[in-house]
């Protein structure tokens, strides 16, 4: 008996002439058995974030809904969801429980993405489950983005606009600062808040943002930022407003943009891993690597609205 260390349920290994039909296709089976700690997920609950990625599979994805998660898990810097189609996607893996068991038996795709802002490892692979079937699309049609766009040029930011970074990205900033922008970031991981302080920018706790939204004529966020729902909520409440245009960035924002849209953005900036490389892509997220390891081996899009 594997045991999960919360609880005395597990799982259960049965060897193939333990089976009942006596199937010896496999080595060995795992039998789940939900430990009592794990997170509990509804089925009848829609939050936002749910509805826009579910919305996205009906209106743009549906040909790509019912993809087969053959592959479902959690490294130490991204979540992974892989199909039986191979299709990869990535998100911001947060490191708070395991995967809930809902997930782990879910049979689509949009069978995960039902489960986002319920618990911040369901919302992890729900956007990973989404950007999986992202990549689908521009397998089929690369014209749907525009790769190797710059999504500060996208936002059309220029000298003396005020601008909010939620989640330091370098190359971000570094552009930010050559046109001239008022910049604040807002951080809570430690290495990146002293990477952006040796830079010379303002840095703030990532979640003083949700106090000043409207201070700002432009934000840009880490796709990261969205398995927390308070910035998507503030966001919308702010642009109802004034004018703030925003932008979504990075691996865990590769979804469709018709679901950025439905979350009060503009313009998202996402990637793309081409097949030859996503065993290999798969195999690096899987031993903990993060993006700088990953970088070299996928591509850069963005779309703006």
């Amino acid at each position: 008996m594997l045991r999960h260390a919360c609880s005395g349920k597990g799982l259960r290994v049965l060897s193939p002439k333990a089976l009942p039909s006596g199937d010896a296709e496999s080595a060995w089976v795992l039998e789940w058995k939900e430990p009592s700690c794990a997170p509990r997920l509804k089925e009848e609950k829609t939050t936002l974030l749910a509805s826009a990625l579910i919305e996205a599979f009906e209106r743009h994805l549906s040909e790509f809904s019912r993809l087969v998660p053959v592959e479902v898990g959690l490294g130490r810097r991204f979540s992974y969801v892989y199909t039986d189609s191979g299709h990869l996607g990535l998100a911001y893996a947060p490191q708070d429980e395991p995967i809930p068991a809902k997930i782990l038996s879910a049979p689509s795709l949009i069978d995960i993405v039902r489960y986002a802002w319920q618990h911040p490892v369901a919302s992890s692979l729900a956007l990973a489950a989404a950007n999986a079937a992202m990549s689908a699309l521009i397998d089929r049609d690369r014209g749907v983005v525009r790769f190797g766009g710059d999504v500060v040029e996208e936002l059309g930011v220029g000298a003396g606009d005020r601008v909010a970074l939620v989640g330091y990205v370098e190359g971000v900033a570094s552009a930010l600062i050559d046109r001239g922008a008022r910049l604040v970031v807002y951080e809570d991981n430690p290495m990146h808040r002293r990477w952006a302080e040796r830079s010379g920018l303002t840095v703030l706790p990532g979640s003083q943002i949700v106090l000043g939204v409207e201070d700002y004529d432009y934000l840009i966020a880490t796709g990261a930022s969205l398995i927390d729902p308070r910035l998507v909520h503030v966001l919308l409440e702010a642009r109802g407003k004034k004018s703030v245009r925003a932008a979504v960035v990075g691996p865990s924002s590769s979804f469709h943009p018709y679901a950025a849209v439905r979350l009060g953005f503009n313009v998202i900036a996402g990637s793309y891993v081409p097949r030859v490389f996503r065993e290999t892509v798969l195999r690096l997220v899987k031993a903990g690597y993060g993006f700088r390891a990953i970088r070299g081996f996928v591509e850069k899009w963005v779309w703006g609205g």
